[in-house]
């Protein structure tokens, strides 16, 4: 049986993990609002204007990176609203012939494994990257 000072041990630790969770939560609540209120703003704008960068923290930055190859590998249709998400997580400059760009990448990615050529599936990967 455990003792009484393991148990309050074990509780202690617990309710520091679950403060440690609810700030990250936090923090990441906090930065998808600053990426809306960006996005929206330069929706407003001149679409053609580039915005500024998004910087993401680099817990939220690889969460982000990872969702993008899920997207990716499961060959989902992306929105041109997720793409400008998408670039601007990346940290590339964002302009409406980038978009372009990438949904053609994208488009010559996804022929590419329906071909199933792995040597230019890869190259086109280190492209996309």
């Amino acid at each position: 049986m455990t003792d009484k000072k393991d148990l309050y041990i074990i509780i202690g630790g617990l309710e520091s993990l679950c403060k440690n969770l609810t700030q990250l939560s936090q923090n990441l609540i906090y930065e998808v609002n600053n990426i809306k209120s960006l996005i929206n703003s330069s929706e407003s704008n001149n679409s053609g204007k580039k915005i500024s960068k998004i910087e993401l923290p680099n817990y939220a930055r690889t969460f982000y990176e990872n969702y993008l190859v899920k997207i990716l590998n499961n060959h989902k249709e992306l929105t041109k609203r997720e793409i400008k998400i998408e670039c601007e997580l990346r940290g590339k400059k964002l302009t409406y012939s980038a978009i372009t760009k990438y949904l053609t990448n994208l488009v010559k990615y996804k022929y590419l494994i329906s071909r199933k050529n792995p040597k230019k599936k890869s190259e086109m990967l280190y492209k996309l990257n």
